[in-house]
């Protein structure tokens, strides 16, 4: 900023110099009278530039103070507020209408979203730190009592049927993981396949009895004959049933019924889990299917969302949808919808 000053200054004192006297040579030929009127000019000329010379530097140091105050201080606070990301506030120019108050509000929108996805991922290992945690948890207990060599076959069986449930759910989980960032990115192609929602849920129900003996809970479950298939493979339906059977036998308590039913309607095929336990409070059901919600046991909210987001991520992908409602019995009721393949509509529905 100073060297601007110098040089839009400095060819004004150059006129002023070149307003010197002519040299003895020259002032020779002038006749008095001349002389005198050169002299006179010449001085004019110098209280001009002078003049001039002063304005000048006013005005062009009140449009450096101008400027500075304007664009300089400015700039240099969005740079200090930029370095301490920790600490970020909001720039005071927001309501700027030009360039400055552009870039405060392009660097305050950047800011703020990298400070939510920092913390997105915060939450995001903390649900995924409690969703690992069971299974490891029952994994190494189960190996460890069957590192005992007095323990009875049947409850070696027991157990090594245990460790195999278990790590399926690892196993779901690692790939829902995927589905689920694959969803986010957008570079997950739509499920394709489909399967008879009944029979998937039946061999599902019998694998993974081990989910739920564990608190002697019991799993009804309802069905209707000749249902159409749905637009999803046998897989995804098993990984969205059981994805919804582990939330519901978290929160449902002890000796407690877990219901299921499957049935046509709305031109699809819906699966319900409704659970007996503490229920999910209004001010969270919108809540539980984002992966990065913590809910809290006492309050009755569903615990991690990173299971629930995964099934809704699945569900969704085969043109599906969610829905979150209270059970009649207090509890929650998850029901999960799919469109119906029309090439696989059952006989009496076909004729």
């Amino acid at each position: 900023m100073v060297t601007m000053f110098v040089l839009m200054l400095a060819p004004m004192g150059g006129w002023f110099f070149a307003t010197e006297p002519p040299g003895p040579a020259l002032r020779a030929h002038l006749s008095p009278e001349a002389e005198a009127a050169l002299e006179d000019w010449r001085a004019g000329v110098r209280k001009k530039l002078g003049a001039t010379f002063v304005f000048t530097i006013f005005v062009m140091g009140a449009g450096v103070v101008y400027v500075r105050r304007s664009m300089i201080d400015p700039l240099a606070d969005l740079a200090g507020r930029a370095r301490a990301v920790g600490a970020w506030q909001p720039p005071p120019d927001l309501d700027r209408s030009d360039e400055i108050g552009d870039l405060g509000r392009a660097l305050d929108e950047s800011v703020t979203g990298l400070q939510a996805r920092a913390e997105e991922a915060v939450r995001f290992a903390v649900s995924l730190s409690h969703e690992l945690r069971t299974p490891l948890a029952a994994i190494k207990g189960a190996a460890e009592i069957l590192a005992d060599a007095s323990i009875q076959p049947a409850d070696r069986t027991r157990f090594v049927a245990n460790i195999a449930a278990e790590s399926d759910r690892l196993e779901r989980l690692v790939a829902g993981l995927l589905d689920l960032e694959r969803s986010r990115q957008g570079g997950a192609p739509p499920s394709t396949g489909h399967c008879d929602l009944a029979e998937t849920v039946r061999i599902a129900i019998e694998r993974a009895a081990p989910l739920w003996q564990r608190k002697a809970l019991r799993v009804n479950v309802e069905t209707q004959d000749n249902l159409p298939h749905i637009t999803t493979d046998s897989d995804r339906a098993t990984r969205v049933l059981l994805g919804l059977l582990e939330n519901a036998v978290k929160f449902a308590p002890k000796n407690s019924d877990v219901r299921v039913q499957i049935r046509a309607m709305d031109s699809g095929v819906t699966l319900v889990v409704e659970d007996s336990g503490p229920g999910v409070p209004d001010d969270m059901k919108a809540k539980v299917f984002d992966r990065t919600f913590v809910g809290d046991r006492g309050s009755g909210a569903r615990g991690t969302g990173l299971g629930l987001a995964i099934v809704q991520s699945l569900v969704a992908r085969a043109g599906g949808h969610m829905r979150l409602e209270d059970a009649m019995s207090g509890g929650a009721k998850f029901t999960a919808w799919w469109p119906i393949v029309e090439d696989r509509l059952p006989l009496a529905a076909a004729t």
